[in-house]
């Protein structure tokens, strides 16, 4: 059974805006005396959350501007493409015979033979399913297939800091 991904494990930010979960908030920008005397305030208290916020915003800029639903398509059609190119279409027909489907036999086959030889194999980049080596083969397709998809085709925006030093967003895709 798969879980699924909630906002807040991948953005902090997310966190602090939409959950108002300020529990793990830091001072970075406070000396320690001034600590001492504000602490507690409602308006030091605002000035640090917002800090902190704005801080986990910049720093998760890429994220924020990755078109997620974009990259899904993207992932979805390498696993396609990479179980065809290994030839895994004769290795799916039990899986197309039961109710599991093709779709969730390669899940399964990727799953098992890629990533689990990337994680648990003694030599990944060797370990062979099929005669094909795990770790080589796929990794030159991979290599290839993402490639060729230009950026604009994943985000929805770019950070850009120009020699002022300000950071903007400059929209690469309408």
């Amino acid at each position: 059974k798969m879980n699924p991904i909630e906002p807040a494990e991948l953005a902090t930010s997310f966190r602090r805006i939409c959950e108002r979960d300020f529990s793990d908030v830091r001072d970075k920008y406070h000396t320690p005396e001034k600590r001492r005397s504000s602490q507690g305030s409602e308006q030091y208290m605002f000035a640090v959350r917002t800090n902190d916020t704005l801080d986990h915003l910049e720093h998760e800029t890429v994220l924020h501007s990755t078109n997620l639903i974009s990259v899904a398509y993207y992932l979805e059609q390498f696993v396609c493409s990479l179980s065809r190119v290994l030839q895994w279409e004769p290795h799916l027909q039990p899986f197309k015979e039961s109710n599991l489907g093709v779709r969730q036999g390669v899940a399964i086959l990727f799953a098992q033979h890629l990533l689990g030889a990337l994680d648990f194999a003694r030599d990944p980049m060797n370990h062979e399913f099929l005669d094909v080596p795990m770790g080589l083969a796929p990794s030159s397709f991979m290599a290839e297939f993402f490639g060729r998809i230009p950026g604009q085709n994943v985000l929805w925006f770019q950070a850009v800091a120009p020699s002022g030093g300000k950071v903007e967003t400059v929209t690469i895709r309408r």
